[in-house]
C-alpha cells in the first residue's frame, strides 16, 4: 500500500527546473490506468565526449588540412585573451580550440563544416568549444586561488583522475567496436577486436592532432571544477523552515487543483500524494472484465453519445456464464475465503496495490467509486458493480492519509531539490562575477562565430 513517492517527486522536480538547464530530455509521461477501472486509456559539458558518442563507422579520411577555412591558420595564433594578462595564463592558440573542433568533424565524418548541410550546427559547436575553453581557464584560476586547483591535488586525487581517464578512454574505444568488429570479420576474437577499436580511436586522436594524455587532461579539468563547484557550497544551508514553507507551499496548490477540478487533482500524481482530503479510502478489487472486443464496442458508443446501445451491449455481455462465475466469487467470500488469494485467482485487473479513491471521484468510473463509498466498514465488501469494464467486487482496505514515512521521504526530496537549487544559484553568481572579473577577448571573427 505503499505510495512511489521519490520518482514522482523527481518528476515534479525535473519540471521546476527545466527553464534553468540548457538542454532538457522529453519524457513521456502516461496516466496509471488498470483495465476496468480508469475512463481513460491513457549543456555545455565537455565537448569531446559528447562528440565521440556520436562517432560514425564510415571513417572518411578527414584530417586538419581537409578544411580550406582552417588550415592555413597559424596553431600558435592567441584567439582568446584576458586583456592586462602578462603571464598569458588565459590565452587560447587557435591549435587547442582547432583539435577539438577537429575531433568533432572526423567523429562525425563532416567533410564540409561550412556546407549548408552542417554550417549551422558546427557554428554552434565552435562556439561551445571556444566557451568550455575560456571558461575552463578562469575556472582554474579561481580553483588555484580559493585552494582547490590544481596544486592542491592529494596522491589520492591523482589516482582517482587516472583511473576516471582510464575508465573515459574506454569509452571512447568502445565507440569504435562495431567498426572493428566489420573490418575484422566474423572469426575475430573480442581481445581482437577491442585492440583494433584501441588503434582506430588512435588514428582519429592524430588525425585531429591530439596526444594521448588527453584523457586525463579531460578528467582533470572535471575534477577540479568539482572541487571548485563543492566549495562554493560548502557553507550552504537548507533548513527545516525553508522544506516546511516549500511543503506548505505545493499543499496549497493541491488543495487549489481539488478545488477547481477533482479529475486534475487525480490525475496529478504528485500532488495528490502530499495532500489527500478526508475521507480517501484505498480500495482493492476483483474485476471480472469483459473481452477486449467488448469493451471497445461499448466505449465506441459511449463516445459518440449512443448510451442507450453502450448499456445494451454491456447487459448482453453480462451473460448467464459471467454471472455464474461471479456469483460463485461472492460465495467464497461470504464463506470466509481470503480476498487476497481470490484475487489471485480471479482478477482481471492488472493493478499490483489498491487504489487511493477520494470522495467524488472523476477520474475512475462511476460504478467503481460507488461501490467503493458503498462499504460501512473496513475489511468490508461490496456488492458487485457492473460498468463498462466489466463487474468489480470492491474490498475496503483502509483510510489514506499521508504517514510519516511518506512525510518523511517527501521532505527528503525536497530537501535535495532546495540544496540542488540553492547550489546551483550560488555557483550562477560566481560564474557570473568571475567572467566580470576576467572579461576575454575572442576572434569571433577568426573562428566565424556570430557574436
Amino acid at each position: 500500500m505503499k505510495k512511489k513517492i521519490s520518482a514522482v517527486l523527481a518528476a515534479m522536480i525535473l519540471i521546476s527546473v527545466a527553464t534553468g538547464c540548457s538542454k532538457a530530455e522529453e519524457t513521456g509521461t502516461t496516466s496509471e490506468t488498470t483495465a476496468g477501472t480508469t475512463t481513460e486509456a491513457v549543456t555545455t559539458t565537455q565537448v569531446s565526449t559528447e562528440a565521440a558518442e556520436g562517432s560514425a563507422s564510415d571513417f572518411l579520411t578527414i584530417d586538419a588540412n581537409t578544411f580550406e577555412t582552417w588550415k592555413d591558420i597559424d596553431r600558435n595564433k592567441i584567439i582568446a585573451y584576458v586583456e592586462g594578462n602578462d603571464s598569458g595564463k588565459f590565452d587560447v592558440t587557435f591549435g587547442e580550440f582547432y583539435s577539438e573542433y577537429l575531433y568533432y568533424l572526423i567523429s562525425n565524418n563532416i567533410a564540409d563544416d561550412m556546407s549548408e548541410e552542417y554550417k549551422a550546427s558546427c557554428e554552434q559547436y565552435r562556439d561551445d568549444v571556444i566557451t568550455y575553453i575560456t571558461f575552463e581557464r578562469i575556472v582554474f584560476e579561481v580553483a588555484e586561488e580559493l585552494g582547490c586547483g590544481e596544486s592542491s591535488l592529494t596522491e589520492e586525487e591523482v589516482a582517482q583522475i587516472k583511473e576516471n581517464a582510464e575508465a573515459t578512454k574506454q569509452k571512447f574505444i568502445s565507440n569504435y567496436t562495431a567498426y572493428a568488429a566489420s573490418e575484422l570479420g566474423d572469426d575475430a576474437t573480442a581481445a581482437e577486436i577491442t585492440v583494433r577499436a584501441a588503434e582506430l580511436l588512435e588514428v582519429d586522436l592524430n588525425r585531429a592532432e591530439i596526444d594521448s594524455f588527453i584523457f586525463e587532461t579531460w578528467e582533470k579539468s572535471s575534477f577540479i571544477q568539482d572541487k571548485l563547484g563543492a566549495y562554493l557550497i560548502k557553507d550552504m544551508e537548507v533548513t527545516e523552515e525553508d522544506i516546511d514553507a516549500m511543503f506548505e507551499e505545493y499543499v496549497g496548490y493541491a488543495k487549489e487543483l481539488y478545488a477547481e477540478s477533482k479529475r486534475s487533482f487525480e490525475s496529478d500524481k504528485t500532488l495528490s500524494m502530499m495532500y489527500v482530503p478526508e475521507g480517501t479510502r484505498f480500495a482493492d478489487q476483483i474485476l471480472v472484465a469483459f473481452d477486449s472486443e467488448t469493451m471497445n464496442a461499448i466505449s465506441q458508443a459511449r463516445m459518440s453519445g449512443n448510451n442507450e446501445e453502450a448499456d445494451r451491449l454491456r447487459n448482453e455481455a453480462y451473460n448467464d456464464e459471467m454471472k455464474e462465475k461471479v456469483e460463485n466469487i461472492v460465495a467464497l467470500i461470504n464463506n470466509g475465503e481470503d480476498f487476497d488469494t481470490l484475487q489471485a485467482t480471479y482478477n482481471d485487473d492488472g493493478a499490483d496495490e489498491p487504489y487511493s479513491v477520494i470522495v467524488g471521484s472523476e477520474l475512475y468510473v462511476t460504478e467503481f467509486t460507488e461501490a467503493v463509498f458503498s462499504i460501512d466498514e473496513i475489511g468490508g465488501v461490496s456488492e458487485p458493480a457492473l460498468s463498462d469494464f466489466g463487474i468489480h467486487i470492491i474490498k475496503y482496505v483502509g483510510d489514506d492519509s499521508v504517514t510519516d514515512e511518506e512525510l518523511a521521504a517527501i521532505r527528503a526530496d525536497m530537501r535535495g531539490y532546495l540544496e540542488y537549487t540553492e547550489g546551483t544559484r550560488l555557483q550562477q553568481e560566481a560564474y557570473a562575477e568571475w567572467i566580470e572579473r576576467f572579461p576575454y577577448t575572442i576572434d569571433y571573427e577568426l573562428l566565424k562565430i556570430t557574436e
